[in-house]
């Protein structure tokens, strides 16, 4: 029995001596864990004892210490077995305890250090999300998107407004899109401009993301031609806007009736005046008060009226006037003529030649305008009928800041107020080009010279040369071009010049056959541009030099330049004549008719202002050396079909246009062709080129 209990004691000895080394095991982790756990008391430590004081250890009676000395031992075995129970599970507690402090710290680190990275990828990714907020909508909400379009819708309606005050002349879309400022990007594709100043936009985008939402209310087209041939007008009567369509809002709008006595097209109101003038049914133009619903000039027998307009903005003080033969200058105040009617016409716009008159006459500068009196052209002042250039010229055309006149006599160079240029040292003036190019003979030699009179290259010898066909501008160079013998000769000599290698050539040619294909590149920003063709084997003369593709940067107003920065304002090419129209359906154009026949159907299809002039310049003088012709417009889709454009980046928007002109002997009844509008949106493509026949 004794051995038993002594067997005992020595097992709850040595149970003890194990807690005490667990003890001294727990503070020597505590040791190790105090400088990074802040939850543990600190302890002081003497290196001088083999056991460290552990404080907070739960203990029988408050105050009671456990000693690290051997009398504490002797103490503690001395207990009785209840107490040492109560020591021990006190003991397993408190290392139980110790153990869990020490990982909730470790787990509260963890946790502490997993928020610290999550916040700061939360800031790095709200960083990253601010970079790209003004080109993504990704938060956007639906309210936010509606508003964006409607303020949009707002804006342009403004300076539509602002410009209309000013210059009497509706902005296109793509004027109006120019001058407001928006922070995102906002497009489109659906856009209308009524005659109110009113605009109606769907299909809209912003930040590259669709919207359902759309401004403003479709407009129906007003039918101008009405069975009882009667036009109303509407002048708001605290804004002065004036406008063909009704008002949405119809308060404090007053509304005119102008009968025009049979059937009208194309009303135009006369700036803010209280005229309004349109086509009659034999094409004269006719212009009417509209409160009054008087003609004008009233008590004065006329057949045709027409308005001056310079710079967009209508002349509401005097009007050219014809009394079925001639043509006079008449003040519209007072009625009075400033000019009696004794001019064969009044050119219309010198811009494109000498035909006219269509509906209004466009100046020269200020109140200069080119006439024709017994087939001579001239320029006067036509508020007072000055000559500023003599009318004894037999053509007159207009090149830059200066006027080109032809004569039997001598071919002499103007400026705006008469002066002359180029008058000695040189045998002849064949041309002037782009106001800047001269072509002339001086001691035998055809030179192409400066308007200061410097030579940029000789040609050599003089060829025989007939009338000049055309002259100009080429790449930024010159380009001549004189029948053989007559205007009836086929063929034609042609004198050509590239600034940027400083050469020149001359060379037989067809007389207006060259296809020459142009091409004009507008993407929304400065951009990386390559052009191919399905069909490169097609080409034969290119300009840049065409290697399997071009590649250029091409700016927003189309201004192009190559890997070396040499600048192009379009890409050129001719092209063999692969694809032949029968002529099935057309139109039929005579010479006279051929200015505004072109200058109508090019702004149905879609060129701007410059592609126009550009076009006009080159075709005009086919159709009217042809006399008759039938003409057939190839547009995109037909174009694409035979020799495909390929292009990278894709364009949002593609115009390819080709006039065929075939001469004929005779009026010629053809089926009229129909055309289709093009609309410019985002990345831009226009093309437009010819072909004879």
């Amino acid at each position: 029995m004794s051995n038993k209990k002594d067997h005992k004691q020595d097992e709850n000895d040595t149970k003890i001596l194990e807690k005490v080394e667990d003890m001294e095991k727990t503070k020597k982790l505590k040791k190790c864990s105090e400088e990074s756990i802040a939850s543990i008391d600190d302890a002081n430590s003497e290196e001088t004892k083999e056991v460290e004081k552990i404080e907070d250890l739960p203990l029988e009676k408050e105050g009671t210490i456990i000693d690290e000395d051997t009398d504490t031992f002797n103490k503690v075995t001395k207990g009785s077995k209840e107490t040492i129970n109560d020591k021990s599970t006190s003991k397993k507690t408190n290392k139980k305890n110790v153990f869990t402090i020490i990982l909730i710290c470790i787990i509260f680190i963890l946790f502490v250090a997993l928020i610290f990275s999550l916040n700061k990828e939360q800031k790095k990714e709200k960083k990253d999300t601010d970079k790209v907020k003004d080109t993504t909508d990704i938060v956007l909400t639906e309210d936010d998107k509606k508003e964006m379009i409607t303020s949009y819708g707002k804006a342009l309606e403004n300076v539509i407004a602002i410009s209309y005050q000013k210059d009497q002349v509706l902005l296109k879309f793509e004027e109006a899109n120019k001058l407001v400022k928006i922070k995102d990007d906002i497009i489109c594709s659906i856009h209308e401009i009524y005659d109110d100043g009113k605009i109606y936009l769907s299909s809209c985008s912003v930040n590259g993301k669709m919207t359902k939402y759309s401004y403003g209310e479709k407009q129906e087209p007003k039918e101008l031609f009405d069975s009882e041939t009667m036009l109303k007008v509407y002048v708001n009567r605290m804004t002065n806007e004036r406008s063909f369509t009704i008002p949405n809002n119809t308060e404090n709008v007053d509304e005119y009736t102008v009968h025009c006595d049979g059937v009208y097209e194309s009303p135009t109101l006369l700036g803010f005046s209280d005229y309004v003038f349109y086509y009659d049914s034999n094409y004269n133009v006719q212009m009417k008060n509209f409160k009054t619903d008087k003609k004008a000039l009233e008590g004065m027998k006329y057949s045709s009226i027409l308005p001056f307009i310079n710079k967009n903005q209508y002349d509401t003080k005097y009007v050219a006037v014809s009394d079925g033969n001639k043509w006079g200058i008449y003040d519209l105040e007072t009625t009075k003529a400033v000019i009696a009617p004794i001019y064969d016409h009044v050119v219309v716009n010198l811009n494109m030649g000498t035909a006219g008159p269509p509906i209004s006459i466009s100046t020269i500068k200020g109140t200069n305008i080119a006439v024709c009196k017994n087939g001579k052209y001239g320029v006067i002042n036509y508020t007072n009928g000055k000559e500023i250039i003599p009318i004894n010229n037999d053509t007159l055309q207009l090149s830059g800041n200066y006027l080109w006149a032809t004569s039997n006599a001598e071919n002499t160079i103007y400026d705006f107020s008469g002066n002359k240029y180029l008058t000695e040292g040189y045998d002849k003036i064949y041309g002037i080009s782009a106001g800047t190019y001269v072509l002339v003979e001086q001691d035998e030699n055809i030179k192409l010279i400066q308007m200061d009179g410097k030579v940029l290259y000789e040609y050599g010898k003089v060829k025989k040369l007939g009338p000049l066909n055309f002259a100009l501008d080429y790449n930024g160079g010159a380009l001549f071009q004189f029948y053989k013998e007559n205007m009836q000769d086929p063929m034609c000599i042609e004198y050509s010049y590239d600034p940027d290698s400083n050469t020149g050539e001359t060379k037989e040619i067809e007389c207006g056959g060259l296809a020459k294909p142009i091409l004009y590149l507008y993407p929304k920003e400065k951009t990386e541009v390559t052009v191919s063709f399905e069909h490169p084997e097609f080409l034969e003369t290119t300009y840049p030099k065409f290697n399997n593709y071009w590649k250029v940067s091409a700016d927003t107003n189309g201004d192009l330049l190559d890997k070396d920065n040499k600048y192009y304002y379009a890409l050129y090419w001719d092209e063999k004549k692969v694809h032949s129209v029968d002529f099935s359906e057309g139109f039929y154009v005579e010479k006279d008719d051929a200015i505004n026949f072109l200058e109508e159907k090019l702004s149905y299809i879609g060129l701007n202002d410059k592609e126009k002039n550009e076009f006009i310049m080159y075709w005009l003088p086919v159709l009217e050396n042809n006399g008759k012709s039938l003409v057939y417009f190839e547009l995109t889709e037909e174009r694409e079909s035979y020799n495909k454009l390929l292009i990278n980046p894709k364009p949002d928007s593609m115009l390819r246009l080709v006039i065929h002109i075939k001469k004929v002997d005779s009026k010629t009844n053809i089926k009229k062709e129909t055309l289709s509008k093009f609309k410019r949106s985002g990345f831009t493509v226009v093309e437009w080129g010819g072909t004879t026949y």
